[in-house]
């Protein structure tokens, strides 16, 4: 019921997908002036990162090499995730996963700590591809961020804290 006349940025980092679109509203009409993205970019790539990084500790570790275990990647990504999420609102995050190999000397557990900060380390690239992707979009609508009155961040990954300062740092607002 406003008579809103405003210009959005609509950041959508979700599972499987990042997609940006600009979205002009003049009063009840809501036109979108650019989107785009990256179809191979979302949640779930943040996740294999972070299953890479303790699939390469636990190797180091123990000299067992968890790839080809198809039962402890599907245990492993779900651990991985959890952390993923748990490190959006705490610094450090356990990674445990009880019996997920069989080693010369037994059963293993995989038990590890990650900290926000080597979360960053391993996802920082992705998080910049958005920023890309967002670019390119500017461009083509022949726009600044600075035209934009607001920013929305949708989708689960935008809860992570490097997204949405990333988001912050380019569009040079609070989103």
């Amino acid at each position: 019921g406003k008579n809103l006349r405003q210009r959005l940025a609509v950041y959508d980092l979700g599972g499987g997908t990042f997609d940006i679109s600009i979205i002009e509203i003049r009063d009840k009409i809501f036109e979108v002036v650019a989107t785009g993205g990256d179809a191979f970019l979302g949640g779930i790539d943040f996740d294999d990162r972070v299953m890479g990084w303790v699939m390469e500790g636990f190797m180091t570790d123990t000299g067992v090499d968890l790839s080809y275990d198809r039962v402890a990647i599907q245990r492993l990504r779900e651990a991985a995730e959890r952390a993923k999420i748990t490190l959006s609102t705490t610094k450090d995050a356990s990674i445990e996963v009880p019996f997920i190999a069989r080693g010369p000397k037994g059963i293993l557990n995989l038990d590890t700590k990650m900290s926000r900060g080597d979360l960053e380390e391993i996802v920082g690239d992705l998080v910049d591809r958005t920023i890309t992707a967002c670019s390119q979009i500017f461009d083509e609508a022949k726009m600044q961020p600075g035209d934009i009155d607001e920013v929305l961040l949708v989708g689960g990954q935008s809860r992570m804290p490097l997204v949405q300062a990333k988001a912050r740092e380019y569009f040079d607002r609070d989103p």
